[in-house]
């Protein structure tokens, strides 16, 4: 497929992107699980790929799409997300930069005080972006970089 739009609105297209991935990376809460039960995350999946001329799966949105309610939702959202990136003994595949990072140069990956991670806060920093508000995640957390990217 080919890029359906050009110049700026390009650039507004992937902002809403990264927007998007940023909140579905996140933690679950509220404001996903109304999204994703109205159906305007799917909408804005299929608005945003459509923009960009990418493809997506079909069906996409629809296994929760519909429930009774946020709460509902989340009760879906959250073991999920739990599974995926926090584990029980280690997550199915973490989150964070520094632990891949680490994990290529074969050492032991330690959060907040690696020194991926410590960069990846610097270069934040330097762009004008903390911490999220409520938040006590690392900055090279993979829904944090999708918000850098949004930003720049």
């Amino acid at each position: 497929m080919t890029n359906s739009i050009d110049g700026p609105k390009r650039w507004q297209a992937r902002a809403a992107a990264w927007e998007l991935a940023a909140l579905s990376f996140r933690y679950p809460g509220a404001e996903l699980a109304g999204a994703v039960v109205s159906g305007e995350w799917a909408d804005a999946a299929r608005e945003i790929a459509g923009a960009l001329g990418l493809a997506l799966p079909e069906g996409l949105g629809e296994g929760l799409s519909g429930r009774s309610g946020p709460e509902d939702a989340l009760h879906a959202l959250r073991p999920e997300a739990t599974r995926l990136f926090v584990g029980a003994p280690e997550p199915a595949v973490s989150p964070y930069e520094g632990v891949w990072r680490a994990a290529d140069d074969g050492v032991q990956a330690l959060l907040f005080v690696n020194p991926h991670s410590m960069e990846v806060e610097r270069f934040m920093r330097s762009c004008g972006l903390g911490r999220p508000e409520g938040t006590n995640e690392p900055l090279d957390h993979v829904a944090t970089e999708c918000e850098l990217l949004e930003h720049l």
